[in-house]
């Protein structure tokens, strides 16, 4: 498949993130869309799994909601 990568990074304490997980990710449209048309992800960038480590160092993710497409 030739999709792009959706990675959406957020951590517990940002308001504006647990907004947009609420409001935003949880719509059944975005979501047919996104799975559709992306490898999507959502990422809690202060979790303690290497992998979302790793690519919020990749990626010098430094403010949260930030999202990487």
């Amino acid at each position: 498949e030739n999709k792009s990568y959706f990675i959406f990074f957020y951590t517990n304490w940002c308001m504006p993130c647990k907004k947009m997980i609420e409001k935003v990710f949880n719509d059944n449209n975005l979501a047919k869309y996104a799975n559709k048309n992306f490898y999507a992800y959502i990422a809690d960038a202060e979790a303690d799994i290497n992998e979302w480590k790793t690519l919020s160092k990749k990626y010098k993710v430094t403010f949260f909601p930030m999202i990487i497409v």
